[in-house]
């Protein structure tokens, strides 16, 4: 009752030409939605592309879009568009590369800029424009204008007027900030798709002693190392959850999307909750552009509620992922927890080299499926205990698990044989690689996709499944029929030979190109990411590191393909 008769006397005293009908239109808008990038423009030159890409296939049309000369106008055409971010180390995002973490105040701005204009009104007339009856600023009407507003004043009245004129107008605005989080392990932080491909122009090569016919491999070049947005991660803006936030930003202009993920290449259960996992790549001064403090093993990168770790070395451990999200976020609760978790707790990995290796590995079996539902099951009940914490009502359908998609078809959605080469140089040539794909989709790729789906469901986080079948027929041995393309890794039987099937600085291999397939092979690992690890006084390929890295990871296709199955869970939960 107070309020109605506060209203009726606020209407007798104000003027009624404040309420008078005016024929302009007030729009406003973010000045830049999506927040992980510092210089707005970058967003709308996206936004631009992407209103123009099929909406039937969104994710992929854009990513597709965004390799095409349409992006900077080609300036990144042959190392990928992400290239554009990794330049100059990234100057243009919030990540920072000398602390290895997100830029202070990020997470919890203090402000947030919108901009302003009205339509339907001559170049030539000024307006004032205010924000709770405060005047922040006089400019051209037609024109947007950036306002900032506070974060205490995220429920505002923007009002304006006409300078010299007797019309006025304003609006009520609420400033939605939408905070996606990203963790997980590869598959989540974008292994395979480094932003920035390693470069092979000085034509080095190397013998790798470790096979049985020893074959000469293309080194990539003394600086020519793959550029990451954490190396020590393999995290990368190809990541289905970098896509994913972005992505839903172009699909809403008038929200703030804020984005932070930890994901990182290799993490089990326990490296999200409370291990230190061993860097994929160590960093290095060269590399990164570190500042020498940074890179001491007393370094800052660890800073927990305001102390420093000086037990880890930063360069060659990683923290715990939500550690290093609770240092982040601070008070803040995520929107939306983006996760994919799972293969490498079962040892996912050991039975990928069971199909790479001539004489075999750790085989799928009976025995397999047993293991993965109790394994999977303490895993996942305890990441759900910890992590909806971060979660705004501790509302755990917030959380998106998703599946991992289906590896192992060929174009015809049959399984692969494993006979077109893929593997056969550097792992060797064998006859048993049909029938361990078979036994690895029977007793482990198939039972691990029931398995995640009944877990998820049970637990409540929402499972996210809807890409499998869009992989169908685009398998890791998949060829595009009416242009197939040669699986072989370039290699030479002598040194001084020429490259077969192709030399690496060939354009016909060119890393974000088309291709039937969404998973990475050997060739891809060698040529995009060529990484190796440092032994006594050298770097070495130990392991298969330059050959096995990003293997059987979706590519940049597939990763938006993923996106998109996200999206669509994403819309309708926050609808």
């Amino acid at each position: 009752m107070k309020q109605l008769i506060f209203t009726s006397l606020l209407l007798l005293v104000l003027p009624l030409s404040m309420f008078a009908e005016t024929p302009y239109q007030l729009e406003w808008r973010p000045q830049n939605p999506f927040r992980f990038f510092k210089e707005p423009k970058i967003y709308w030159e996206m936004k631009e592309i992407y209103d123009n890409v099929d909406k039937n296939n969104r994710g992929l049309a854009f990513e597709r879009a965004l390799q095409s000369k349409k992006w900077k106008k080609g300036d990144f055409f042959t190392n990928g568009w992400a290239t554009y971010f990794a330049i100059d180390g990234y100057k243009n995002t919030h990540w920072n590369q000398n602390r290895m973490m997100y830029d202070n105040n990020y997470v919890n701005p203090n402000s947030y800029t919108i901009e302003v204009r009205l339509n339907n009104i001559s170049k030539e007339e000024k307006c004032k424009w205010s924000i709770n009856s405060k005047i922040k600023t006089v400019s051209i009407c037609s024109e947007f204008t950036p306002l900032e507003i506070e974060q205490e004043d995220k429920n505002s009245i923007l009002a304006y007027e006409v300078v010299g004129k007797n019309q006025k107008g304003q609006k009520a605005i609420k400033l939605e900030d939408m905070l996606i989080v990203g963790l997980g392990d590869s598959y989540a932080s974008g292994e395979g798709n480094p932003d920035t491909p390693a470069s092979f122009s000085q034509n080095r090569v190397d013998k790798d002693a470790f096979l049985v016919k020893s074959r000469y491999f293309p080194r990539k070049d003394t600086n020519g190392s793959a550029k990451w947005l954490d190396r020590r991660c393999h995290r990368s803006l190809y990541s289905y959850q970098f896509k994913t936030a972005l992505q839903y930003s172009l699909e809403h202009p008038k929200k703030f999307v804020t984005f932070v993920s930890f994901s990182c290449t290799g993490a089990k259960s326990e490296h999200i909750l409370d291990t230190y996992k061993k860097a994929a790549e160590h960093i290095d001064n060269s590399v990164l552009h570190l500042k020498p403090r940074y890179l001491d093993k007393t370094s800052g990168l660890d800073i927990l509620d305001g102390r420093e770790n000086t037990t880890k070395d930063r360069t060659k451990m990683i923290r715990p992922q939500i550690d290093a999200l609770k240092e982040t976020l601070k008070d803040k609760k995520a929107d939306i927890l983006l996760l994919s978790i799972g293969g490498n707790d079962i040892g996912f990995a050991r039975y990928v080299m069971n199909v790479l290796l001539k004489t075999g590995w750790k085989r799928a079996t009976q025995k397999t499926k047993y293991k993965l539902y109790s394994t999977l099951s303490e895993n996942y009940y305890r990441l759900d205990k910890k992590l909806k914490k971060f979660i705004k009502d501790e509302d755990n359908k917030r959380i998106l698990l998703t599946a991992y998609p289906k590896v192992l078809q060929d174009e015809n959605g049959k399984l692969c044989k494993g006979d077109r080469g893929a593997f056969d140089i550097p792992f060797g040539i064998t006859e048993k690689r049909e029938e361990r794909v078979k036994d690895t989709q029977t007793y482990l790729t198939i039972p691990l996709y029931k398995i995640q789906k009944e877990l998820a469901q049970e637990i409540g986080w929402t499972f996210i499944d809807a890409h499998r079948s869009k992989f169908e027929k685009h398998g890791f041995c998949a060829k595009d029929k009416d242009n197939p393309e040669s699986f072989l890794v370039p290699h030479k039987i002598k040194k001084d030979d020429d490259w077969i099937p192709y030399n690496p600085r060939d354009t016909r291999y060119r890393a974000y190109r088309k291709k039937q397939r969404w998973f990475q092979l050997p060739m891809d690992s060698i040529l995009m990411i060529n990484q190796t690890k440092d032994f006594l006084w050298f770097e070495s390929d130990l392991g298969f590191s330059d050959e096995k890295s990003g293997i059987m990871h979706p590519s940049a296709d597939g990763l938006a393909v993923e996106a998109d199955a996200n999206i669509d869970a994403i819309e309708y939960l926050l609808q």
